[in-house]
């Protein structure tokens, strides 16, 4: 048994699912091949996630919900609800308690759903990816969010796992996910890593302390209304002033137009980060314009737009490093993350402001996060030895492996985990680089071979000797776009325990039919290369409560090892010493405005003697998941004062529970519906073939009203859709 746990980057645009099979952590790629997931829902007869609901977001721009990840955790009322409100195509209505909820039509039947409900089909998505591929069942994951997300907004991401049947191990911050993974990849040790991470909603910045196996995260900002989603918002003013301007169409008016030139921004935005002006194609013909318009848009034109937003990330990375007393020259190098750090004009601004920064490399800024979260989970499970190698063989981009007689999904190949010896770790310390600081191996660069023996017990010693088991190990492997073909020729990679890349496909084994070959006996159970990975998280936010009036009194400061617990002593209000009420907040801003109301506290009944006011002691406490509590007793009485979390925004357990209840009853709904029009159609094809006189589709059609006949309840919607779907292509 390997790892059955998950690394999910759950992003706004895209999100990513990490796994470890054979050893090594692979990405899970969809249908189309892809590994970088399109976070889309499309809610129809029988909804589509990912590149499928991307792929109807034109038909059905109102039952199409994207980007949800920046509303989850909200008010209605919040004002980065209103702003998006009025650019997405889909409609943001207020549910009970100012709550945010989604409204679309199916079947002339309206549909109202929460966030964490339509997070839940993403989630529940990316799982169902991960199993196709490898065979096995998947129940626990850490999902990854931004640094800046609040408690409420944590708390929400695990009710959407929830809804999804998903086991939460932990809820990771993105940048600290992203150091690990960089770091492993990259062998960097006793360094400091400034990680600046644009996602496609939110920007982060994280400072990390980076010694073997370790990872202290010392200071953390960011700006939880810019990402990528904004800069593609930034491309699209330019693109509509074009299309006003030469063809005189005001997309704006047309929502169908307006979702058209999104998803070509889209294009447009990564195709500008490698060419200095692109033509894209666009048919107006449809909306009074020309048929083959180009819409031509330059780099220069993009960074004019964007350059603001990318000035005001830099200066919160300024502050971040100013606060906490970071000096640049303590920084080894920066690890740009993310989809949109591929923006040349965020290098280019970086070094302008720090000329003596290193930006580093050798790593995928899209599949890091979901990386460092698999090192995660791997690490909290790790209770003892997993039976799984350190070093094995990889599986090779063109061929797909096969689990019992089930063709899988293709898991890319990816450089093998660098756990560095003892003897390596001795020698970079007593290297003569600046300030102590250990150089980053290069792609290719071997390291010398050790003067004195390496420790039998060290992971770098044991990573070399399975090195050496695996090369002899055949993989059993099948065409990925034939799965009926069984001759195929498989082909064999093997990695090196020192280079990082992989060997080249050994040509010499002879093809074998992989339906026959029996399962391979895992090689011997090795101690697991995350046993020892420490991860240190720390507050991402300020924690107080709301004094004179609009002000915030912080008990937990933000950037504190986890666990943490800090108490504070307040004096009741001399108008009624009998009560108190202060609410609770979570923020970076000394204004309560600016920051999330996430609880309050009640307390009655407060005894007073002889005209003295009491004191009440307020405790605030984040454990090592970041779960938040609080706790208030009356100083000298101890009597205990009464907390409610503001549940205005959260889902209580009841409603979830009747949310599950309503979708299984709409899933049902859907299922007998398939079942009437499945009978339909078997009814209509078989008048058709016994007229037409064609024995032999006549036997199929009367197999499948058999079988229809035989499953009873036992049947699924995907069997019935499958099964339709030959019917009609008969």
């Amino acid at each position: 048994m390997e790892g059955r746990v998950l690394g999910i980057d759950f992003g706004t645009s895209f999100s990513s699912v990490a796994l470890l099979f054979h050893g090594q952590i692979k990405i899970v790629q969809d249908e189309s091949g892809n590994t970088n997931i399109p976070s889309v829902v499309c809610f129809r007869e029988k909804e589509k996630v990912g590149a499928g609901a991307n792929f109807f977001r034109t038909k059905y721009p109102k039952n199409t919900i994207y980007e949800i990840k920046r509303v989850v955790g909200c008010r209605y009322d919040d004002a980065v609800v209103q702003r998006l409100k009025n650019l997405w195509q889909f409609n943001i209505v207020e549910g009970s308690e100012h709550r945010v909820q989604v409204e679309f039509y199916v079947n002339d039947k309206r549909r109202r759903y929460y966030p964490e409900y339509v997070i839940s089909k993403i989630l529940n998505y990316l799982v169902q990816l991960a199993e196709n591929a490898t065979g096995e069942k998947f129940e626990k994951a850490v999902i990854t969010v931004p640094a800046n997300f609040n408690d409420t907004q944590r708390k929400c991401i695990r009710v959407a796992a929830r809804f999804a049947n998903l086991e939460v191990l932990r809820i990771m911050d993105e940048p600290v996910a992203a150091a690990v993974a960089i770091s492993i990849q990259t062998n960097i040790d006793n360094s400091r890593v400034l990680v600046y991470d644009m996602g496609g909603g939110t920007f982060d910045i994280s400072i990390l302390e980076v010694t073997v196996n370790d990872y202290r995260v010392i200071a953390t900002d960011g700006d939880p209304c810019l990402g990528g989603a904004d800069f593609t918002n930034a491309l699209m003013s330019v693109a509509r002033a074009k299309i006003l301007h030469d063809q005189n169409i005001d997309s704006r008016q047309n929502p169908r137009l307006e979702i058209e030139l999104r998803s070509l921004c889209e294009n447009i935005k990564m195709e500008l980060s490698s060419v200095e002006c692109t033509r894209m194609d666009l048919d107006l013909s449809r909306y009074n314009g020309d048929e083959d318009y180009q819409l031509s848009i330059t780099r220069e034109e993009f960074e004019n737009v964007i350059r603001e937003s990318i000035t005001r990330s830099i200066e919160i990375v300024r502050n971040c490093m100013s606060t906490y007393n970071v000096s640049i020259g303590t920084v080894s190098g920066i690890a740009l993350v993310g989809g949109s750090s591929y923006i040349p004009l965020i290098r280019k601004e970086l070094l302008n402001v720090f000329p003596t920064l290193r930006i580093l490399t050798g790593y995928d800024p899209r599949e890091v996060v979901c990386r460092g979260a698999l090192v995660q989970a791997l690490t909290l499970i790790s209770d003892g030895p997993l039976p799984v190698p350190v070093t094995p063989t990889p599986i090779n981009n063109n061929i797909s492996p096969r689990i019992g007689n089930e063709p899988t999904m293709f898991l890319p190949d990816q450089p093998s985990i660098h756990m560095p010896s003892q003897e390596m770790q001795k020698r970079s310390n007593s290297s003569s680089s600046p300030s102590g600081i250990s150089p980053v191996m290069r792609r290719g660069e071997k390291p010398a071979i050790p003067s004195t023996p390496p420790n039998p017990h060290s992971p770098g010693s044991l990573r070399d000797k399975l090195a050496q088991d695996v090369k002899s190990i055949p993989l059993r492997t099948s065409s990925m776009f034939d799965p009926e073909s069984t001759t195929t020729q498989p082909q064999v990679s093997t990695v090196s325990a020192q280079d990082p890349e992989p060997a080249m496909p050994s040509a010499s084994i002879p093809p074998v039919d992989p339906m026959q070959v029996p399962p391979m006996a895992p090689p011997p159970v090795p101690p697991h290369p995350f046993a020892h990975v420490a991860i240190h998280p720390t507050t991402p936010l300020d924690l107080g409560i709301r004094v004179r009036g609009k002000y915030m009194d912080v008990i937990i400061e933000r950037n504190q090892p986890l666990p943490v617990s800090r108490t504070k002593t307040y004096i009741a209000n001399k108008d009624h010493p009998d009560c108190m009420r202060c609410c609770i907040y979570q923020g970076n801003s000394d204004l309560v405005a600016k920051n999330a109301k996430i609880g309050l506290i009640m307390a009655k009944d407060i005894p007073v003697y002889d005209n003295i006011r009491s004191m009440i002691s307020i405790t605030f406490s984040i454990d090592i998941n970041g779960a938040f509590s609080a706790s208030a007793t009356v100083v000298g009485s101890n009597a205990p004062v009464r907390i409610e979390m503001l549940d205005s925004v959260l889902l209580t357990d009841d409603m979830i529970e009747t949310i599950k209840k309503e979708a299984l009853d709409e899933e049902k709904e859907m299922e007998l519906q398939c079942i009437e029009d499945l009978k339909g159609e078997i009814e209509m094809r078989m008048v058709e073939l016994e007229n037409s006189g064609d024995d032999d589709v006549l036997d199929v059609v009367n197999s499948k009203r058999r079988w229809l006949e035989s499953c009873g309840d036992e049947v699924t919607i995907g069997e019935l859709e499958k099964c339709l779907y030959m019917l009609k292509n008969l």
